[in-house]
């Protein structure tokens, strides 16, 4: 199966994005639903304020892959095509991190660093110098911020039709003066 890999790139102020397309309500309700709700560090319910997360940042640089398939294809072979360049995309993001000093990426989906999260069973995390939160998981609009910056439109399987294109969008927060962060 072929399939081709178009960049997507775009900045705003977190004043703005906050403003414009942070709904912690909606999306908490949306995660409530996840298999991974409550099970995964990366994922809510959260010990923290999403709105003081965020505000934590000066920029949000919005990164993202649309992969566009060709021929025949199956939903098996879209999804392992999806997760390698989940990897791959998530990589670059934590590469960006020191080169912005006080930033931290935000990851593409929940936490898949653990075979097993300890959070399930009451544990402490194994690694949270690595866990990183997805736009979503910590109130962000993902179809919003794609059509709205990006001018890409979420496609979805429909009538047993699967779409033409698949996107990942992850992120890099950004401290302007490049000061450290608590996050």
């Amino acid at each position: 199966m072929e399939y081709t890999v178009e960049q997507i790139r775009a900045e705003i102020s977190i004043c703005d994005y906050v403003r414009d397309y942070v709904d912690f309500g909606e999306t908490q309700e949306r995660c409530s639903h996840c298999s991974d709700y409550g099970k995964t560090w990366s994922c809510p319910p959260f010990d923290f304020d999403p709105v003081d997360f965020w505000n934590a940042f000066d920029v949000l640089q919005v990164y993202g892959y649309r992969l566009t398939y060709s021929g025949e294809r199956t939903l098996k072979e879209m999804e392992d095509a999806l997760w390698k360049e989940k990897e791959r995309l998530d990589a670059e993001l934590r590469a960006m991190e020191p080169l912005y000093p006080g930033s931290t990426s935000l990851s593409l989906g929940s936490c898949r660093l653990c075979k097993a999260c300890t959070r399930a069973e009451g544990g402490t995390c194994r690694h949270p110098e690595l866990v990183r939160h997805s736009i979503e998981s910590v109130g962000g609009n993902v179809g919003k911020t794609l059509k709205d910056l990006c001018g890409i439109e979420i496609e979805w399987a429909k009538d047993g039709k699967l779409p033409e294109h698949f996107v990942l969008v992850g992120g890099l927060l950004r401290k302007e003066n490049g000061n450290e962060t608590s996050y």
